[in-house]
């Protein structure tokens, strides 16, 4: 009877370490997986908000400095001069990212992309300091949207059953895509001025209201 007693303790402690070994292991793979399926989003995020966060007050200075300023006129909802280049230190941040996260996956077929948004960060900088005509600023976009198209091989050449409609023929395909990108371009700055429009008519209407009183 002792013998067996004693086995019995033997056998229920090596199983008590058995599953306390397992439990370990087990806490051990699932933070792995965690760790790996998270570190590389996490990494880019964190790199990015870091290079935005110290890039813009060296620019915002810099622009202070050199008197890079957007000067208000009627389709800005300004008043006072503005530095520009604060898309300088966004396209840093984003461009890092992309950096960050090319250490886990390939980011390669992004370079396209980056060349676009570069070329539409220095007209940007180039509307804001100069300002451009909306025929120089139509045929840059025409060019941008061209340029992503034949680089990345991307077009509009499929509908997916909407209106009826399925493949787009290869003659139509690119220059839909054009109008297409275009069209967006110009939505969001028709938008935009819309906006300010609006805010002025705001603002003129309290100062006719506070005159009147």
């Amino acid at each position: 009877m002792l013998l067996s007693s004693s086995g019995g303790r033997n056998s229920s402690k090596k199983s008590g370490k058995g599953s306390e070994c397992f439990k370990i292991h087990s806490n051990h793979i699932i933070t792995s997986i965690i760790v790996s399926s998270i570190l590389p989003f996490l990494v880019p995020l964190l790199a990015s908000i870091l290079a935005t966060g110290l890039a813009f007050p060296k620019v915002l200075r810099l622009a202070v400095s050199k008197n890079l300023v957007d000067n208000p006129d009627a389709r800005k909802l300004q008043r006072i001069p503005v530095p520009v280049l604060g898309g300088v230190p966004v396209f840093l941040g984003i461009l890092t990212g992309i950096c960050c996260a090319h250490l886990f996956f390939d980011c390669s077929r992004l370079m396209p992309l980056i060349s676009a948004m570069t070329i539409i960060l220095m007209v940007g900088i180039a509307d804001d300091i100069i300002g451009l005509t909306p025929r120089i600023r139509f045929l840059i976009e025409i060019l941008l949207i061209l340029f992503i198209c034949l680089t990345t091989g991307h077009q509009i050449d499929h509908f997916h059953h909407l209106w009826n409609i399925d493949f787009v023929p290869t003659a139509f395909a690119l220059p839909l895509t054009i109008i297409a990108g275009v069209g967006i371009i110009n939505a969001i700055n028709l938008i935009a001025d819309m906006k300010a429009k609006r805010q002025r008519d705001r603002e003129r209407d309290q100062a006719a209201n506070q005159y009147q009183k």
